[in-house]
């Protein structure tokens, strides 16, 4: 949503809206000339001539769409809202169960390193691009396409990117079948004359594709291949073989997940007809979106880090990426599960997942757009001593106050510790590093 009115600030649209806490986010637009009203929503913020934009995360009796509907304003969703600007552009749309914000970030850095000024909406902050979202120059207009609530399907992209297809979300789809009917779908958006973007095996799996498809990855059978993939100083490095040959390319960014994001990133430039020999100086300086694998501090011997990952996939994917970056260091990694029903429905896939950390802790579920009973019995205590069962440093850390503390207990030089999760738990990034360094000198004789 931030992303969003950045771009509209852009096109010099008067913004206004609510949100229950202040961030960095809604001072970046006030700043900006927004007006942001801060705490419980009102009818009385909402102006009567102005059009409405809600997230998925905003209920259908929240008082401001109550009025702006009872008084016929147009009301649209955030969705919605993407789909109508993206009409009067040359739309590229990123998907994908993960990786979809790092992918849509490599893109735009890729076409801006190549001289473009593509419009852009990131669901996630990019230190280096100043803002999450933009209204550039050119024609393109690159969009994070998220698959909850079928919200992609809203779209109409000439040129479209999977970067993988998974279950998730099944609070809304249910079952995984449901999940690739969806993308099934949301490949039968694109332009007839558009480009599809990715892996053989999503290709399969969909098995419905536009005229003309370009397939990425390690495999063999990628028309643009990563060979030769390895890890240099804890980073990725690799070669690209097929429609394009690129020597040594090097990435900023750890893990070999990292590398697949890339390769799709590379496709859609290709796709779009960029100079992909320009484009990677966009890919090899790219640092990263916030709260993906983000250095927080690095001071008394310890590295703290923030990551968004709530799937056991991602979960894996930042254990094996810390593995190279960090060898031989523990690893100390608080778990805010994200949804009672997720945490339900993937709890063995968790369980594998965390016990590969050293020091795995957890802490509340986030209970997100469900109310907090949802979901019935999968709480973060039962799915701590699940993953005690393999890996006996587990245990739960109790609700989010309790754990700065927990982490101070068990925090040795050294360490990584990361915070994991979707939901508030990166609310402690202020106070962390902080209390890691105090916790340390405090044990130094």
């Amino acid at each position: 949503m931030a992303a969003l009115c950045s771009l509209l600030q852009d096109r010099g649209v008067r913004i206004s809206g609510s949100d229950l806490h202040g961030s960095p986010r809604t001072a970046r637009l006030v700043a900006r000339g927004a007006r942001i009203t801060i705490g419980p929503h009102h009818a009385a913020s909402v102006p009567t001539d102005a059009v409405v934009v809600a997230s998925a995360a905003i209920p259908a009796d929240n008082p401001e769409l109550v009025i702006a509907r009872e008084r016929g304003q147009r009301v649209l969703t955030y969705p919605q809202a993407i789909g109508e600007l993206m009409r009067s552009h040359d739309g590229v749309a990123i998907a994908g169960t993960h990786g979809k914000t790092t992918t849509t970030a490599l893109v735009v850095a890729a076409l801006r390193a190549a001289g473009r000024d593509p419009s852009y909406v990131v669901g996630g902050d990019v230190p280096q691009f100043g803002s999450a979202g933009h209204r550039g120059a050119d024609a393109t207009f690159v969009v994070e396409a998220c698959e909850y609530a079928e919200s992609f399907l809203q779209l109409a992209p000439r040129v479209a990117a999977i970067t993988n297809v998974e279950a998730d979300h099944l609070d809304y789809f249910g079952t995984f079948e449901r999940v690739v009917d969806a993308f099934r779908a949301f490949v039968a958006r694109i332009d007839v004359n558009g480009v599809l973007v990715t892996s053989p095996r999503v290709r399969d799996r969909i098995s419905q594709r536009p005229a003309h498809t370009i397939t990425v990855g390690t495999d063999a059978r990628a028309d643009l291949r990563a060979v030769d993939v390895r890890d240099v100083d804890g980073l990725p490095r690799f070669d690209v073989e097929g429609t394009i040959a690129l020597a040594d390319v090097r990435l900023a960014i750890p893990g070999h997940h990292s590398v697949e994001n890339a390769l799709v990133a590379l496709g859609v430039v290709h796709a779009l007809g960029v100079d992909v020999s320009l484009a990677r100086a966009g890919i090899e300086g790219f640092r990263g979106v916030a709260r993906r694998l983000e250095l927080l501090s690095d001071a008394d011997g310890v590295v703290v880090m923030s990551d968004y990952a709530h799937h056991p996939t991602a979960l894996n994917a930042v254990i094996d990426a810390l593995v190279a970056r960090y060898p031989g260091r523990r690893v100390v990694a608080v778990f805010q599960p994200h949804q009672a029903s997720r945490t339900r429905d993937f709890f063995e896939d968790f369980a594998r997942a965390l016990a590969r950390f050293h020091v795995p802790l957890l802490t509340d579920v986030y209970g997100a757009r469900e109310a907090a009973s949802a979901g019935g019995t999968a709480t973060a205590s039962e799915l701590a001593d699940r993953v005690r069962e393999s890996n006996p440093a587990a245990r739960y850390a109790g609700p989010l106050s309790a754990v700065v503390p927990a982490i101070q207990a068990v925090v040795r030089p050294g360490d990584v510790v990361l915070l994991l999760g979707a939901g508030d738990i990166d609310d402690l990034r202020g106070e962390l590093p902080g209390a890691v360094s105090s916790a340390l000198r405090r044990r130094t004789p």
